[in-house]
């Protein structure tokens, strides 16, 4: 007997069959339990608004759903995938959109969306710094968490410049800064000129100061960054770059051909959310 391809069409609305609607029933359970979890900020920078000021989300795992935004490359390019999927799986989403988390924040939500997900192991292709050969490695991505020290809040973050000793004040990134910043490269990449530098490292911490000196609007802080010495300059990239809270994202790694141990940043290629079955080894 031959049995012929059933076709589909997957573009018309599906009217729900009773056994279909007793296996969603049946599945709600695993696709729609929310987990409630700290952020590594504490809520301390937040005002209600913006963001949780216990610094308390609930979220859930990634579905079928999610996985197809990720496969939508006009989402990623345009940079959207990740909040439309925060926002898919984050229970207060409406209340607090997730673009205006802290960047801190929301590598910790990448990271746990990730793990409960598709489990903790990560399967990334490592290259080794002393031989420049590449190698298999499971990453665990339960990793280290700094929660933001009691010492550290809203008030601190201000200073005063080593070299110029100019007075400043600044604010900590978040995914609307990130998507500025992401949009700001793209348009000089599209507006190629060979005569002009790169200024996106600039652009970014002149995004984040409030003021240098009573000097508050965007474009002067630009220009007078450009001017600046470059020991402030990185002494103010080094503090809208560091919060001393978050996810540890450094990886220690020994490698397979040398013993020698080395230190990588966490690898975000695609396989971070579409993972593919691991190769499982063939006995000899």
């Amino acid at each position: 007997k031959v049995i012929k391809n059933k076709k589909v069409a997957f573009n018309n609305p599906v009217t729900t069959s009773n056994k279909l609607q007793e296996i969603l029933e049946g599945i709600k359970e695993v696709s729609s339990t929310y987990e409630e979890i700290v952020l590594p900020s504490l809520g301390k920078f937040y005002n209600g608004t913006n963001g949780p000021t216990d610094g308390k989300l609930k979220i859930r795992p990634m579905t079928g759903a999610e996985e197809q935004i990720l496969a939508t490359q006009r989402f990623v390019k345009k940079g959207k995938a990740m909040n439309m999927i925060f926002d898919k799986c984050i229970k207060e989403s409406k209340q607090y959109p997730s673009e205006n988390l802290l960047v801190a924040d929301r590598n910790f939500l990448l990271i746990y969306l990730r793990g409960i997900s598709y489990g903790p192991e990560y399967e990334v292709e490592i290259t080794c710094p002393f031989t420049d050969k590449k190698f298999p490695y499971t990453i665990d991505l339960n990793l280290d968490i700094t929660q933001c020290p009691d010492i550290f809040n809203p008030s601190n973050l201000y200073g005063v410049l080593p070299r110029t000793k100019l007075n400043f004040s600044y604010r900590l990134p978040n995914g609307v800064d990130e998507q500025r910043i992401t949009d700001h490269r793209d348009r000089n990449i599209k507006f190629d000129n060979s005569e002009k530098a790169d200024d996106t490292l600039l652009y970014r911490t002149a995004l984040l100061i409030n003021e240098i000196d009573e000097i508050d609007d965007e474009r002067e802080i630009l220009v007078l960054l450009k001017n600046l010495p470059i020991a402030d300059v990185a002494y103010l990239r080094n503090l809208t770059t560091n919060e001393p809270f978050g996810v540890n994202t450094k990886i220690l790694i020994t490698s397979p051909f040398t013993g020698e141990e080395f230190e990588t940043e966490l690898p975000f290629d695609t396989s971070f959310f579409l993972p593919t079955a691991k190769k499982e080894q063939t006995q000899v």
